[in-house]
């Protein structure tokens, strides 16, 4: 059989031929991810991406702890200035 044959008749062959579908799997086994695979990937990517999470919300914070101290710290200048330049 010529592997242009081959090839036509393939497709027939994995609908049709439990036999020549679960050699097919077996064979691309080896090099192909299965279901359970991907989603072991896709867990482990969901929890590595909830710890960064974690991690940008922390710095949130920080950040907004800091600008209400900035904030502060402005307003404390001003008006440290204004009573200097009422002084003179």
């Amino acid at each position: 059989m010529e592997k242009e044959d081959f090839l036509k008749l393939l497709p027939k062959l994995i609908v049709e031929d439990n036999e020549v579908k679960g050699a097919i799997i077996t064979a691309l086994s080896g090099i192909m991810a299965t279901n359970h695979d991907i989603e072991r990937v896709i867990e482990h990517s969901d929890k590595r991406f909830e710890k960064i999470d974690e991690k940008f919300e922390k710095i949130d914070e920080r950040i907004e702890k800091v600008q209400e101290i900035l904030i502060s710290h402005t307003q404390a200048l001003i008006q440290l200035n204004e009573r200097t330049n009422n002084l003179t």
